[in-house]
């Protein structure tokens, strides 16, 4: 397994340094590698803590390819919305895919831009946290 991390899981405790924050803006993560890698799942652990502003992702997209002009996309998934009231937790989304050598991945996650209306603060963006994608 190929991991893309720091060493430092975080937890709920959004401000421990830990987690990579997006707000108003979606993650969008490119990695290029020197050789082809065969590829079949890419999991991203994500925060979701409804009290601090910091939701799931609306949506999570794994693209591949040769190179950043030949992507395909090769998995979308729709994580669970939050529910009013949920408690924090933090989780694993994980893409899996038929077998693919790739050179060139492009990992998006799309973030909440408004806020539900039982939010703190409706119709705002709300932040995305994440802080290990994991490639196998």
């Amino acid at each position: 397994m190929k991991t893309l991390i720091n060493g430092y899981v975080g937890n709920i405790v959004h401000n421990d340094g830990k987690w990579l924050g997006f707000q108003n803006k979606d993650m969008e993560v490119k990695m290029q590698f020197l050789k082809p890698i065969e590829l079949q799942t890419v999991s991203f652990h994500f925060l979701s803590n409804l009290g601090s502003e910091i939701y799931p992702p609306v949506e999570v997209q794994v693209w591949g390819g040769k190179d950043k002009n030949h992507l395909k996309l090769l998995k979308t998934i729709k994580p669970n919305a939050p529910v009013k009231g949920q408690s924090a937790f933090s989780f694993m989304s994980v893409c899996n895919f038929p077998k693919s050598n790739v050179e060139y991945l492009k990992l998006v996650a799309v973030s909440v831009k408004k806020e539900p209306s039982w939010g703190n603060q409706p119709n705002k963006p709300g932040w995305l946290f994440v802080d290990e994608i994991l490639l196998n």
